[in-house]
């Protein structure tokens, strides 16, 4: 979706700011979503996926997923984990 966005309007975008213009309008763009991520994401290293989504579920004001397991309750199929063997 959006690299159609930026190709349908590349021309009239850089005939009516130039090339130079349109190169700096999203590279002003990126660093602006980068920002907002940088201060907006919280840190995630060192804490596990359980953390993760109580702290998820905290700032959103969502339901912890039901029966414990969060991986297993975010599967839509209902399979089973695949663990590797590791006797070889």
């Amino acid at each position: 979706a959006t690299s159609t966005l930026i190709a349908s309007t590349f021309l009239s975008w850089a005939r009516a700011m130039t090339y130079a213009g349109y190169f700096y309008f999203f590279a002003c763009l990126a660093v602006f979503v980068w920002l907002a991520l940088f201060f907006y994401l919280p840190e995630t290293s060192g804490r596990s996926l359980e953390e993760m989504a109580a702290y998820f579920e905290e700032a959103t004001g969502g339901e912890a997923p039901s029966g414990g397991d969060a991986a297993a309750a975010r599967n839509p199929m209902g399979a089973a984990r695949v663990v590797a063997d590791e006797g070889g």
